[in-house]
């Protein structure tokens, strides 16, 4: 019976803590804290945004817009989950938290705008403005301790750069940890491989650690940075390592954030943590120094601001052997890759362009150049590059992509060569070569001109040309009088027909003039008439033969038929915002989506002409489809009248 009684009681229990339902479907939960109202010119202060949502969507790109007398560090980000069990429901939210650090620079009551957040291409806001308060420094030290933001777990930690706030790792009541139970705390795991015979200064000290001492040009070499102490401490400032020789990738996302470990040091027991993790690249060959990590510390033990700096290790750097080099080998270009490549269309006209999409992937240094093959007649104009750098098990590698407009100026059956790219991998220690071949291309003639077949003009000119005399009358022997020519008599018909011909002349060609003038300006306001400049864009669209030539095409007729319909010139509008300025300027939902998604789709045709569209599978069907769905949206945008010509 009482178990019986127990089910409803639990049952009201979570419906009342259920969360309430929110306003705006797919809106994420958004809020945003200061940790301070009122601070000292030069002390630190943190602004914390949270977004969380139930959509698949997870919100991303956060920003703070601060006054220019706050100086902003940040955002630190993390990835937050939220889970809620109630009656038959369950949700579970995903999203992030961003953190920024804020130092103020001048006195005075500052307003910060809440910081916002996006979730797809909307962006949202935090609740209302942040006030803080700066006033005049007191000229005591900031203490921060083990329950502030920026405490032994704070995100600040581990960021690069200058340091310019404390990093403290309180240690107990005293400057010193009495015995090893003070200083491992529980549970602290303990790192064998990081002894040390003896301590490289009192009380803490800085070292940096690579995982190879000799390398090749364009090799990865992996740098890690350790802080090893006994004392209770504050770092007041931190320079990174000059690095000069080297390209820098960074390995960690949250640097300075691993929890700290203990090892045995001169006999004593020192914890350790790690500070960064970087991957560096030789940009040379020779003996190259990576420069030392810098460090300032401030304690009761060790005083105010001691320094301490890592070892300056230097990497022996050699170029890869010559023997088998193959051609057209790039010094740097080591690592293990792979070329993919796609050319559309494959029939052109003499004069016309292809599309040459080229892909890099693989680990290493990814490369950001290739040489492309020269062909008599074949112009590669320059690419439009993408990339993505990604780390994997502490090896840097990606992908690169190269977009190339490719003009072809001969026609015939043209064979665009092989892309290739050599490359040397050090853990096999052999030269490999990644190719992709392109393939022959059908360029066709162009089409016969209206004057083709017809004599070239001046044939006739540079005939008689060739003898500059021909023209000239027949040479004189003899001496004689000159007789002139007698003038013609003018008879009284042509004596007024000359002088009724001025003015009758001007009179027709003042009318001709103005009547000219208006036929032009009417040709030119239909020319430039929005709406028929989209239609003719949706028929340059469904003649276009490749992908990035349709997809820009309509691009300009979906913005063209907006301008026409809504008087709203679209380009200057961010997409993600353009579906909510067309509502507001009146124009239907439906609509206004339509052409968000058709631009949407532009977008992606553009740089991945071989994608599959969402109504078609593949091949040129993707364009095609793509136009059509241009046609229609124009053809009812130019029957669309908005109910409201400008925005609210």
């Amino acid at each position: 019976m009482r178990a019986a009684l127990a089910w409803p009681l639990v049952a009201l229990l979570v419906l009342g803590f259920a969360p309430p339902a929110r306003a705006q479907a797919g809106a994420p939960d958004l809020t945003a804290t200061i940790s301070a109202a009122e601070v000292q010119v030069g002390e630190p202060f943190t602004i914390e945004l949270r977004a969380m949502t139930e959509t698949g969507d997870s919100p991303h790109s956060p920003l703070l817009r601060a006054p220019p007398e706050l100086a902003v560090s940040g955002p630190h980000i993390s990835s937050q989950t939220r889970m809620q069990f109630g009656m038959g429901r369950s949700v579970v939210e995903t999203g992030i938290s961003a953190r920024w650090q804020l130092v103020g620079n001048e006195e005075g009551s500052f307003t910060i705008p809440a910081p916002t957040v996006m979730v797809g291409p909307t962006t949202y806001q935090a609740g209302g403005p942040l006030h803080v308060r700066v006033i005049a420094a007191s000229g005591a030290p900031f203490h921060v301790g083990a329950g502030s933001p920026l405490g032994p777990g704070s995100p600040f930690g581990g960021m690069g750069g200058s340091f310019p706030f404390p990093f403290p790792f309180p240690a107990g009541p005293g400057s010193l940890f009495d015995d090893d139970d003070d200083l491992l705390g529980p549970g602290t795991p303990e790192a064998h491989e990081l002894a040390l015979a003896a301590p490289r200064a009192a009380g803490v000290f800085l070292r940096s650690v690579a995982d190879k001492r000799a390398a090749i040009v364009g090799e990865q070499v992996t740098l890690s940075h350790y802080l090893y102490y006994r004392v209770e401490f504050q770092m007041t400032d931190r320079r990174e390592p000059a690095l000069a020789d080297f390209l820098r990738v960074p390995l960690l996302g949250n640097p300075g954030t691993d929890p700290p470990r203990n090892t045995i040091v001169g006999g004593q027991r020192y914890l350790v943590r790690l500070l960064d993790r970087v991957a560096v690249f030789p940009l040379r060959a020779g003996v190259l120094h990576t420069g030392a990590l810098e460090a300032w510390f401030t304690s009761q033990r060790l005083g105010a601001r001691a320094l301490r700096t890592s070892d300056d290790l230097v990497i022996e750097t050699r170029e890869p052997p010559l023997a088998d080099r193959p051609p057209g080998y790039r010094l740097g270009d080591v690592g293990r890759f792979r070329l993919t490549a796609s050319v559309e269309p494959r029939a052109t006209q003499a004069g016309g362009a292809v599309a040459v999409l080229v892909r890099i992937e693989g680990t290493g240094n990814v490369p950001n150049a290739l040489k492309v093959p020269e062909r008599t007649g074949v112009e590669w104009l320059d690419p439009e590059r993408r990339s993505e750098v990604e780390t994997r098990r502490g090896r840097v590698g990606g992908w690169r992509f190269f977009g190339y407009v490719v003009r072809l100026h001969q026609s015939g059956r043209i064979n665009l060569g092989t892309v290739s790219l050599p490359f040397y991998d050090p853990d096999a220690s052999a030269y490999g070569v990644a190719a992709a071949p392109l393939g022959f291309v059908a360029v066709q003639p162009p089409p016969p001109g209206p004057d083709a077949g017809a004599p070239a003009a001046g044939a006739d000119a540079g005939a008689a040309g060739s003898d500059p005399f021909a023209t000239i009358g027949e040479p004189r022997f003899a001496l004689g009088r000159f007789e002139p020519v007698p003038d013609p008599e003018l008879g009284q018909r042509a004596l007024w027909a000359l002088v009724v011909a001025g003015p009758l002349a001007a009179l027709v060609g003042s009318i001709g003039q103005r009547a000219a003038r208006g036929l032009r300006r009417r040709r030119s306001e239909r020319a430039a008439d929005p709406r028929a400049l989209a239609r003719r864009a949706v028929r340059e669209a469904l003649r276009a033969q490749d992908g990035p030539i349709t997809a820009t095409a309509v691009e300009r007729a979906v913005h063209l038929a907006i301008e026409a319909a809504t008087g709203l010139k679209s380009r200057a509008v961010l997409l993600g915002d353009l579906e909510a300025e067309l509502g507001r300027r009146g124009l239907r939902a439906e609509l206004a989506l339509r052409a968000r998604e058709l631009l949407d789709r532009c977008a992606s045709l553009r740089f991945e002409p071989l994608a599959a569209a969402p109504d078609a599978p593949a091949g040129r069907k993707p364009a095609a489809a793509l136009a059509a769905a241009a046609g229609r949206l124009v053809a009812e945008l130019a029957h669309e009248r908005p109910q409201s010509e400008e925005p609210e």
